[in-house]
């Protein structure tokens, strides 16, 4: 993975598919690269799009089983979510994530998993709990009135088909404060 002295000059504007959308994310040639938003698709075919189900798994279990991540899992992801925005070749791509070993390895690979697996900072809250309680009934927001979501809501919490507000908020609170004491560290 080291970094090559025949990279050839490729930049991010001339290259970006239009409507591309995502997060960016720096790559060895200093430039930043928007890597495709992931998205959900409950089809047959599979539960993401782009498709990354197979390094999902994979990534998922190494995580919950060893601790750690395989980087090809990392590399494969990076090159599907980075295709799907740009015009790219496979020896392009192949350039863009020549990192050094080390930090620079490291960095891209928190960055990758930090965009699939939605690590982010912000802080989760009140629309956030509306939100997965009514989605994980299957309840489509639209066709409730403002009025009648507190009763819905309390409806679902009182049946076990949501947890209570005041569980999330505590959940919320205690993230935070693990984020702040890593911070510390």
């Amino acid at each position: 993975m080291g970094s090559s002295n025949r990279q050839t000059m490729l930049q991010e504007s001339d290259r970006r598919l239009p409507n591309a959308r995502g997060t960016l994310i720096p790559l060895a040639n200093g430039e930043e690269w928007l890597f495709s938003a992931l998205q959900i698709s409950l089809s047959a075919d599979g539960l993401t799009v782009p498709k990354i189900d197979l390094e999902l798994n994979s990534i998922f279990d190494g995580i919950s089983t060893e601790g750690r991540v395989n980087l090809t899992d990392i590399w494969t992801v990076g090159q599907v979510l980075l295709s799907s925005n740009y015009n790219l070749s496979d020896d392009e791509v192949g350039e863009l994530f020549e990192f050094k070993t080390g930090t620079e390895t490291q960095n891209f690979a928190d960055e990758v998993l930090s965009h699939i697996l939605f690590l982010d900072s912000k802080s989760k809250g009140l629309i956030d709990w509306v939100r997965a309680s009514l989605l994980a009934n299957r309840i489509d927001p639209r066709l409730l009135s403002l009025r009648d979501l507190p009763h819905v809501l309390e409806t679902l919490v009182a049946t076990n088909r949501a947890i209570p507000l005041s569980k999330f908020a505590d959940a919320c609170r205690q993230s935070k404060e693990r984020d702040f004491l890593d911070s510390l560290v």
